[in-house]
C-alpha cells in the first residue's frame, strides 16, 4: 500500500519556508537584523511611520509562527527568562 503524502495548507507550506529559512544561524541574524530595521523594540515613538514598520515585524514573525496568540504564554516566559542587561538606547 503506498503512502499517502500529506497535503498541507499554502500558509504551512510558507510558515514552514519561513521558519528554515530564519532557524539557521544565518537567517537567525538576519532576522535580529530585520527586526531592528523595522524598529521592534523601540518603545519610545508613537510616530505612525514607526507604528507601521513595528506592525510589519509582528506581521514577519507571525509569519514565522511566533507572534500567536497560543504562543502568549511562551512569549511572555521567555522575555522574564531574560537576564536584565542595560543596553544602548
Amino acid at each position: 500500500m503506498a503512502k499517502k503524502k500529506k497535503e498541507y495548507k499554502p500558509e504551512e507550506v510558507k510558515r514552514e519556508v519561513y521558519r528554515k529559512v530564519f532557524l539557521s544561524d544565518e537567517g537567525r541574524i538576519v532576522l535580529t537584523d530585520i527586526l531592528n530595521d523595522l524598529g521592534h523594540m523601540i518603545v519610545d515613538s508613537l510616530e505612525p511611520e514607526q507604528l507601521i514598520l513595528q506592525n510589519y515585524a509582528k506581521v514577519l514573525l507571525s509569519k514565522l509562527g511566533i507572534w500567536q496568540p497560543h504562543n502568549i504564554k511562551n512569549i511572555v516566559d521567555a522575555y522574564l527568562n531574560m537576564q536584565y542587561t542595560q543596553g544602548e538606547k
